[in-house]
């Protein structure tokens, strides 16, 4: 027998259910529909009554649909919208869209009916692939940057790392999931060596931050610097999600930054410390001296040096001044500096040192430069060294105590280098031209 709208009393239910809504018979056969169901079809309301409602599931799916239909009323019992099941629509265009579906079995009075309100998801489809292409665009974006990247849940547990962070952190992405940030990141200071506190917890509480001083991610008993900064992530009410690290390796950063430090600091024929440096050493020590610490200045000036030139040429000549760098390099203490401040003139600081203390240090020195014996191919001489001290005066300039020294330099070269000659602030010979 067939079934009518009017005969279950359901009249007002077409027209206020907001989803296309249908009425079908156990036989597959629509008894009624609503406004909403014309709209989405494309069939008005007297076309669909009477109608399989097959014919509005493409073809290639009907059969299965007969099928489900049919288990559906051996044990027929409401499923609300969103319960994961969802079908093939089909419109009199022939257009197809994507719906989800409810079926409540229609009461007693109204026997083998049952109610199927039909949604459209077309947009949620839409918006769920363009957050899928986003998330695969994303996913092989992070997968190819060189940067090793983090990121966790509100509690600082893991929830991906790209391969660069794979490789780095020397764990796997099926390994480091749900563990906590610090045991997949343990970072320790350069400067205490004592453990930093979980980027994650500082970005948390404080936002996003670039860490001041160097780190170095712990790999057993290896320490590998690096650098890295942190973000919080958020969702869009600004409630904490979790957060992102952004880490690289910078052991060849650091290599090339002392690299550049050295070749600014340091004279390049000899690698003794250049002019610039030595100067910028000078003036701390003299700050030094200003609270009672003392230190010697020693000039120092080759002799003999124009008459290797001369007859052997320039690479015979700087053959003999990273000899004699060497030399003095090896006479000094730890704490010293010796520099070459220019042509074949060099200089030494002797820091908490007084000049009674210097003197035999710079006769050390020019000892050991008189006695080395000179070699550039299958020839030997020896050279000879002038020298001249001066004790740092706190109330005197860098400028003026280089320009003392050199003075006692040039009365040590005037009485034939053999002798240390010390210089005094308020009468020292005049320096050479």
């Amino acid at each position: 027998m067939a079934h009518t709208l009017d005969e279950a009393g359901f009249t007002w239910l077409f027209d206020a259910v907001p989803d296309a809504t249908l009425v079908v018979e156990e036989s597959g056969r629509i008894v009624a529909a609503n406004p909403r169901a014309e709209a989405l079809f494309g069939w008005s309301r007297k076309e669909l009554q009477g109608m399989k409602v097959e014919a509005l599931i493409p073809e290639r799916f009907r059969g299965h649909h007969v099928e489900l239909r049919a288990q559906y009323h051996a044990a027929p019992k409401t499923r609300g919208m969103g319960d994961g099941r969802s079908v093939v629509g089909l419109r009199r265009d022939g257009s197809e869209f994507p719906a989800e579906l409810s079926l409540s079995p229609l009461p007693e009075g109204a026997p083998n009916l049952v109610l199927v309100a039909i949604r459209d998801i077309s947009d949620r489809h839409l918006a769920e692939d363009r957050l899928y292409r986003e998330r695969e665009r994303a996913l092989v974006t992070l997968a190819s940057i060189a940067d090793a990247v983090i990121t966790t849940g509100p509690t600082g547990v893991i929830d991906y790392l790209n391969p660069a962070a794979e490789r780095l952190t020397r764990w796997t992405t099926a390994a480091a999931l749900g563990q906590p940030l610090d045991r997949v990141l343990p970072l320790v200071s350069d400067l205490s060596g004592e453990p930093v506190e979980s980027p994650a917890a500082v970005a948390l509480r404080v936002g996003p931050f670039v860490p001041g001083e160097h780190v170095s991610l712990r790999l057993d008993e290896k320490l590998l610097p690096i650098a890295y900064n942190v973000a919080p992530l958020s969702d869009s009410e600004g409630r904490p999600t979790g957060v992102v690290v952004v880490f690289r390796d910078v052991v060849e950063q650091r290599r090339h930054d002392r690299r550049l430090s050295h070749e600014a600091t340091h004279d390049s024929l000899t690698g003794l410390v250049n002019r610039a440096e030595f100067e910028r050493r000078l003036l701390r020590a003299v700050e030094r001296a200003r609270v009672g610490s003392p230190a010697t200045l020693c000039y120092m000036d080759l002799d003999r040096f124009k008459g290797v030139n001369d007859r052997w040429g320039h690479m015979a000549g700087d053959e003999v001044l990273r000899q004699a760098a060497t030399v003095m390099s090896g006479m000094v203490r730890q704490r010293d500096t010796v520099a070459r401040l220019g042509g074949d003139e060099f200089a030494a600081l002797f820091e908490n040192c007084s000049v009674d203390e210097g003197i035999p240090l710079a006769r050390k020195i020019q000892q050991g430069v008189v006695d080395h014996r000179f070699t550039w191919h299958e020839k030997a001489f020896h050279l000879g060294i002038s020298v001249g001290v001066v004790a740092l005066d706190a109330e005197s300039e860098p400028a003026s105590l280089l320009l003392a020294a050199d003075g006692a330099c040039y009365a040590s070269k005037a009485g034939g280098g053999v002798s240390v000659e010390v210089a005094r602030l308020d009468s020292f010979p005049t320096p050479r031209d």
